[in-house]
């Protein structure tokens, strides 16, 4: 881990993989990487969320050790999780509840907002979940009600006074009334 901290100091979380990778091997270089980051022992070692490190050695045995750590940054593999208010972390959950219920997302969208949800950009995942709505299969009910309130906290944390995140918690409460039927629409808050 000396190591990496030490590479982590002038060179990218890829470049620190790629130097270590060959002679550690796929999981000892990811952990060393995301220790070096700041994240605790445990966190580092924690399992990926898309795959473990051990998917990548026929990359790695094939010489594409750059690749795999393109990969492994591509997924987020290297974000730092930042530490989140409880309010911060409530709207955390609402907008995984609305990831849950969308029906599914397009997986370049969903590998950006998983990121976001994981590494504390709620302001990204917010807003790019509004982009893209849910699908014709999902519960767009729960959907925008789900991003509503996440985006009324977000607003009393200071996320969204103004720009995208205001612009896309406005359309979602827009979305509420249109989605419930005509039901109420919860206007500007």
């Amino acid at each position: 881990m000396g190591a990496a901290r030490e590479l982590l100091g002038r060179e990218s979380p890829v470049e620190v993989f790629v130097a270590l990778a060959p002679s550690a091997g796929a999981r000892a270089a990811v952990a060393a990487v995301r220790e070096a980051l700041g994240m605790s022992r445990d966190e580092a070692e924690r399992p990926l969320g898309f795959g473990s490190p051990e998917d990548l050695d026929p990359l790695l045995e094939a010489g594409e050790v750059r690749f795999a750590g393109e990969l492994l940054a591509a997924h987020g593999a290297f974000d730092v999780p930042r530490v989140l208010s409880l309010r911060g972390e409530q709207a955390r959950g609402l907008l995984r509840e609305a990831f849950a219920v969308s029906g599914g997302i397009a997986s370049g969208r969903a590998i950006g907002v998983i990121r976001a949800l994981r590494a504390g950009g709620l302001g990204a995942a917010f807003t790019g979940l509004a982009a893209v709505g849910p699908r014709a299969e999902g519960d767009a009910d729960a959907f925008w009600r789900a991003l509503v309130a996440a985006g009324e906290l977000l607003a009393e944390e200071g996320e969204a006074p103004s720009g995208p995140v205001r612009e896309a918690l406005e359309r979602c409460r827009g979305e509420v009334g249109r989605s419930a039927g005509g039901g109420r629409d919860l206007g500007p808050g």
